[in-house]
């Protein structure tokens, strides 16, 4: 996916927050080996992308407590880190269209056991989900 092409990246964890980041602090973003997929349970059907690898670099300047939708005291970064727990991710393209992908997750789990997040020297956040090579 081109990194100009992204008007917004919505991140929603598994309670259902969502951290909303806006192009200008996106430094990196990566899903490979996706897939297309349908839900045909729901009407109208949906479609979605499922990706086996995610990888991202947000600016420290993204982690402002109000680009966290929910009652967390905490800001995005620090709630990132700490529950490892994202689900699917929401980007708005510059022409106004929306693509959902999901990231790998095992649904056993309250945490993503694929999730790493950490903040490196600067203060930006680096997050990488994939499954094991294994």
């Amino acid at each position: 996916m081109d990194l100009s092409t992204i008007q917004t990246l919505d991140i929603y964890y598994a309670n259902s927050d969502v951290f909303s980041i806006e192009h200008r602090f996106i430094n990196y973003v990566s899903f490979e080996d996706m897939t297309i997929k349908y839900d045909l349970t729901r009407f109208p059907h949906q479609r979605y992308k499922t990706a086996s690898r995610v990888e991202m670099n947000f600016s420290k300047h993204a982690n402002d407590r109000d680009y966290l939708s929910s009652e967390e005291t905490i800001n995005p970064f620090e709630r990132t880190i700490m529950l490892n727990d994202i689900v699917y991710f929401m980007v708005e393209l510059q022409d106004g269209t929306k693509e959902k992908i999901y990231a790998p997750w095992d649904s056993n789990f309250r945490r993503n056991p694929y999730q790493s997040s950490i903040l490196d020297k600067e203060k930006n956040l680096l997050i990488q989900i994939k499954k094991s090579d294994i």
